[in-house]
């Protein structure tokens, strides 16, 4: 089946919801990578949620996502298909006037006017200096000043293809040191990326095999994940999990905001058990890691 109506309410978002009571884990994460445009027969669990990874800037405010993986892994794809008013996808390098805001014509840029911003192609670019600046304001707290202070809620996805399969699998902390974009080498941006979508790990895209399975119409599916962003797990994740106290703050909210994202996907009937909660946790928390160790691979080439 598929589901046309795109005038999406709290009805829309319940019946979403009794939706997701009819079926598995299992069967449900099945259903929404059919949806999204995905054969799921041959993915392991952490495949299938580094992909699922991609639908959380729809429904996560000010959520950043950077994903590096080789052609053909359907990064550029997903987003041109989920794309509708409210996303913006950049081919070319973005300037800070037309992206925070152009002082000549005192005109906000699009990371007012949109709720997703994707920067394609993000690892052959040069961002200028003062573009990076924005950034980390932006990425640190959804606000930045360039002669006028401005927020936002848009969620920010960096796009970008890496050649190197042998090195991405022997050396995976050297990915990010490799770009030829050095933005990302900067600490000060990479602690506050959301996540880092493991995409040398997922495979080739295949199209689905059984084109008469059920579905849900991506434009539709779309909007109830925007719709899902005034939802929030964060005080279930807080009640249900002890964080230790040592644990650097930024790191604590990337791992928070990407668990409720997933929770937001996969569970927005809020049925969770333990054990699929610390699935997730375990997801967030192995991501921050691995930029630590980017980070440090980072430092060592300085």
């Amino acid at each position: 089946f598929e589901l046309f109506d795109l005038s999406i309410d709290d009805n829309s978002l319940n019946s979403f919801i009794s939706l997701r009571n009819e079926y598995t884990l299992h069967g449900w994460i099945n259903l929404l990578l059919y949806s999204l445009g995905y054969s799921s027969e041959a993915l392991n669990f952490k495949e299938k949620i580094t992909l699922i990874a991609r639908a959380i800037p729809f429904c996560e405010k000010n959520f950043s996502l950077l994903e590096i993986g080789s052609r053909g892994t359907g990064k550029s794809d997903f987003y041109n298909i989920y794309k509708n008013e409210t996303v913006k996808i950049y081919s070319e390098k973005p300037t800070v006037a037309n992206l925070f805001y152009n002082k000549n014509t005192q005109k906000d840029g699009t990371i007012i006017e949109k709720e997703v911003i994707i920067i394609d192609e993000a690892h052959q670019m040069s961002f200028e200096s003062e573009l990076s600046t924005m950034f980390k304001s932006y990425l640190a707290n959804g606000t930045f000043d360039r002669g006028k202070e401005s927020s936002s809620e848009c969620s920010i996805v960096f796009l970008g293809n890496y050649k190197n399969l042998n090195e991405s699998y022997n050396s995976p902390e050297q990915i990010i040191t490799n770009l030829e974009n050095k933005f990302f080498c900067d600490t000060a941006i990479l602690e506050r990326i959301s996540f880092i979508s493991n995409g040398w790990e997922v495979p080739k895209y295949k199209d689905p095999i059984d084109s008469s399975r059920e579905k849900l119409l991506p434009s539709y599916l779309v909007k109830i994940l925007q719709k899902l962003k005034d939802e929030t797990f964060e005080d279930f994740i807080l009640e249900k999990i002890q964080f230790n106290k040592e644990l650097d703050k930024r790191e604590k909210k990337n791992i928070i905001k990407t668990v409720s994202g997933l929770l937001k996907i996969l569970h927005p009937n809020k049925i969770i058990r333990d054990k699929e909660l610390i699935s997730y946790l375990s997801i967030a928390t192995e991501n921050q890691q691995y930029k630590s160790y980017s980070l440090t691979s980072s430092i060592s080439k300085t």
